[in-house]
């Protein structure tokens, strides 16, 4: 009867020759958009190499922040990028780590064609004598 039939395997080697056969396909496709794109060269001007006067003014100011300003700005800089990397790392624990705890088990009896327990008994032969 079907019923007793085992299920079909799905042909993996077909599967991988259409995986490999997408993959040569997006790496053509990529390489190739690659080398159609091309920047043109840049040509630099004597004028261009000067320095601005503004900018050379900017950089006279010599405001260098107190300490407290500066431990204000760490602790700012920590605490905002403290909680994303909390959430991520909370995510990932939650994700990796076993639920614990509670519970009787929660297994399922094995049981075979027929309906009747498998036991270790029935599933494992008897080590020969000797």
């Amino acid at each position: 009867p079907a019923a007793l039939r085992p299920p079909r395997v799905p042909n993996r080697e077909g599967e991988v020759a259409d995986m490999l056969r997408t993959l040569v396909l997006a790496c053509t496709l990529a390489a190739a958009s690659g080398l159609a794109t091309r920047v043109a060269p840049v040509q630099h001007s004597a004028i261009a190499r000067r320095a601005s006067p503004a900018m050379s003014a900017a950089a006279g100011d010599d405001f260098v922040p107190d300490m407290e300003r500066r431990n204000i700005m760490n602790l700012l800089l920590v605490g905002v990028t403290a909680v994303p990397g909390l959430w991520l790392a909370g995510g990932f624990a939650y994700f990796l780590l076993p639920p614990g705890g509670g519970g009787s088990g929660g297994g399922v009896v094995a049981r075979d064609a027929l309906g009747d327990d498998v036991t270790v008994e029935k599933w494992l032969p008897p080590p020969p004598a000797g």
